[in-house]
């Protein structure tokens, strides 16, 4: 049978950063902390970088197992126990056991966290003043079952990828309920990130994608459980409130269904919508990139260049802008929201900045945008990057021509398959937009016994950047000029506070302006809301259908988009799609009548 592993790990895909960890000697020194000065927006990232001062070398040691000594390195430290699920790391071991000498797991463990690592990251802690230490769950407990398993499933290549994507992290789970029921101790855990995505298997010499969904919410189970701990009375401690004053009351209100906080969600915290235009057409037209940062202050400096590239965009040898928008990012830059697990549903403030529901297909915003998006594809500023999917909406291959602009959510340089010479010069078109995507969730063991120093940890681990670099980039991580010069481990970053991560791409940005981000952020409408449709009686796949073409008919019909989208429109209010958006709106009205007034 024809062996198939064709992956695509959505929400894991996050980054392309991959390197190994350095570990070279390690550097401890008092570093300044944020614990003294809580406020993240410097005009400098100086003062947030370890000033390694002192150098001092730190011979490991180890007890008579071959373990880290940590009574040894840390004397009379408490040590506090951080759980997580090395899912890359346990995946490769797996893979590897389908060889003919298989590795054993420690090689792929120390790739993850070293022990020169964890020394340094202690050190750390220590130099801040604080009275414990950390200590990273060994795997092999877990592995040792996960790989009983998976030998038993033997040749059968189709279990094999069942097991390895959608069962595999029930293990993770039951290893968790088996410490608390023992009384075994942990401190800190780290759930389970959000796992959805397809696999391929094999039936009868064919391949078939399996659409999976392992972890609809990170944390979830470990709430329901009582695994993790309610943290809402250290949060609101007047003593040290800093992690709960780093984002805004909307952000903790997504623990408002379980009646209690329960740690922090550490993926796509907030993002902004970014135009980046090549440096030589800022310096060639003298622009202001600065005052191009709305859609249609875009489109008129493009109507303004388009005749100079004419001729190169008609021979699809240029992009006047790489495509990369999708319905939720154009809606998004028309105040809209369209929910992301159901894109027949879109949300706006109304005239009175309540949140509502609406039909986005007669919203005037969202026509501005589409008419703009029409008349850069009826002029080829796309060039050919646009493809059409089977069921006619449109999204992007790579285009391989040279191109002029870009926009993409967040800060994310794409530049580097340019000439060297080539930059993009960012600016933000949104305002920095909270997501509610409830993944990857920090919490602390609701059986820990240290709940005041692992909440302590928690905040600092939030509120700290250099933890996280640590982790990510390597003990000697060196900061030029705003920068990291090497790459990060992405396997580590369930180790790290994502938002607090010093850039190392061009036009990125984390530390220095996080805090001003959030006290602005754009709070979607919809915010934490999620809308139940399982006891309506509609026909939602024809719906979607025809939402989902109504959104791609800028690409498809760029030249006629109007009066195909009052087709589309007309073929909606026949299948009682006005009808539904009320029903909807019904229940986005009784959530915001049931959520809490004021947390304080």
């Amino acid at each position: 049978m024809k062996k198939s592993i064709c992956i695509i790990l959505i929400i894991l895909l996050l980054s392309s950063l991959s390197s190994c960890i350095n570990n070279n000697e390690v550097n401890t020194s008092t570093t300044p902390s944020l614990d003294a000065s809580p406020s993240l927006v410097t005009d400098s990232y100086a003062s947030l970088l370890p000033t390694h001062s002192t150098s001092v070398d730190r011979s490991i040691k180890y007890d008579t197992e071959g373990n880290l000594d940590y009574q040894a390195m840390w004397p009379e430290k408490k040590m506090l126990v951080w759980l997580y699920f090395d899912y890359f790391g346990i995946l490769q071991y797996i893979n590897n056991l389908d060889n003919s000498n298989p590795k054993p797991f420690s090689e792929f463990y120390t790739s993850i966290v070293s022990d020169e690592l964890i020394v340094a990251y202690n050190d750390y802690l220590i130099s801040l003043g604080k009275d414990y230490v950390i200590r990273f769950i060994r795997q092999d407990a877990i592995v040792d079952k996960i790989a009983e398993d998976y030998k038993a499933l033997g040749d059968d290549n189709n279990a094999k990828q069942y097991f390895k994507f959608t069962e595999i992290y029930a293990y993770y789970f039951e290893f968790m309920k088996d410490m608390k029921n023992s009384g075994i101790q942990a401190d800190i855990i780290s759930s389970i990130a959000n796992i959805k995505g397809t696999f391929s298997i094999e039936e009868n010499d064919v391949t078939v994608q399996v659409n999976y969904t392992a972890i609809e919410e990170s944390g979830a189970d470990e709430i329901n459980n009582d695994l993790l701990l309610d943290i809402t009375d250290f949060l609101l401690d007047d003593e040290d409130k800093k992690l709960y004053g780093l984002f805004p009351d909307e952000y903790w209100s997504l623990f408002d269904k379980y009646n209690g906080i329960y740690g922090v969600y550490n993926n796509e915290i907030a993002s902004s919508f970014i135009f980046y235009l090549r440096n030589d057409i800022i310096n060639k037209y003298e622009v202001n990139i600065s005052e191009l940062d709305t859609i249609d202050e875009i489109d008129v400096f493009f109507d303004e260049i388009f005749d100079d590239y004419k001729t190169e965009i008609t021979s699809s040898d240029l992009m006047l802008i790489r495509k990369f928008l999708d319905y939720s990012a154009y809606n998004e830059l028309a105040g809209i929201t369209t929910d992301k697990s159901n894109s027949t549903i879109s949300y706006k403030y109304d005239a009175d900045n309540n949140p509502a529901v609406i039909n986005r297909f007669k919203d005037a915003d969202y026509l501005q945008i589409n008419k703009i998006l029409a008349k850069w594809a009826a002029r080829g500023y796309f060039n050919t990057s646009i493809v059409y999917n089977t069921d006619g909406s449109a999204s992007a291959s790579i285009a391989f021509a040279p191109y002029i602009s870009y926009i993409v959510p967040g800060y994310q340089d794409y530049s580097n398959d340019s000439s060297d010479d080539i930059q993009y010069i960012p600016v933000e078109i949104s305002r920095y937009i909270l997501h509610d995507s409830r993944n990857k969730l920090i919490g602390i063991a609701s059986w820990t016994k240290n709940g005041e120093s692992a909440f302590d940890f928690l905040s600092t681990l939030f509120t700290d950047p250099h933890l996280s670099n640590l982790i990510y980039y390597g003990k000697n991580y060196k900061c030029e000029n705003g920068l990291v010069k090497q790459n990060g481990n992405y396997s580590t970053s369930v180790l790290t506070a994502s938002h607090m991560l010093y850039p190392n791409r061009v036009g990125e940005k984390r530390i220095s302006d996080f805090k001003d981000a959030m006290s602005d952020a754009y709070i979607p409408p919809n915010y934490g809301f999620e809308p139940d449709i399982t006891k309506m009686e509609y026909e939602f796949e024809e719906i979607s259908r025809l939402c989902k073409e109504a959104d791609s008919l800028w690409a498809t019909h760029s030249d006629n988009f109007l009066s195909e989208l009052e087709n589309v429109i007309t073929q909606l209010d026949a299948l009682g799609y006005s009808r539904f958006l009320q029903d909807i709106n019904k229940q986005l009205g009784q959530y915001i009548e049931s959520k809490p007034r004021d947390k304080d």
